[in-house]
């Protein structure tokens, strides 16, 4: 059944192409941080659609947002496209860095 899944480009392909990405090394991974305040940020292609939204393009982008080290989910949101998985995941670092000198640590650790 074609038109579930989809590339990091956001073009369709079929399901043995997607489980051949799926096994790629890297290729899932989009960003990860670990920040100094003992948060995890991870924004992975999903490549397969999440809901649609309003003009009809899958979700296939994932950022989610972790305590390291108990691994209980704080946060997550979805996007359609590459870019909007890269500008989600640092909006994400920018919500949960903690204090603005974690954020300079941070930075510095780039």
């Amino acid at each position: 059944m074609g038109g579930m899944y989809w590339d990091k480009n956001g073009k369709k392909i079929d399901i043995e192409t997607w489980g051949k990405l799926c096994e790629k090394d890297g290729y899932k991974t989009v960003k990860r941080d670990k920040l100094p305040n003992g948060k995890f940020i991870s924004t992975v292609w999903i490549g397969m659609g999440i809901g649609i939204n309003s003009r009809e393009k899958p979700y296939i982008f994932e950022t989610m947002v972790f305590e390291y080290k108990t691994i209980n989910e704080l946060d997550c949101n979805r996007y359609t496209n590459l870019l909007s998985a890269i500008r989600g995941h640092n909006k994400m670092v920018k919500k949960y860095i903690g204090s603005k000198e974690d954020y300079q640590l941070y930075k510095l650790m780039e």
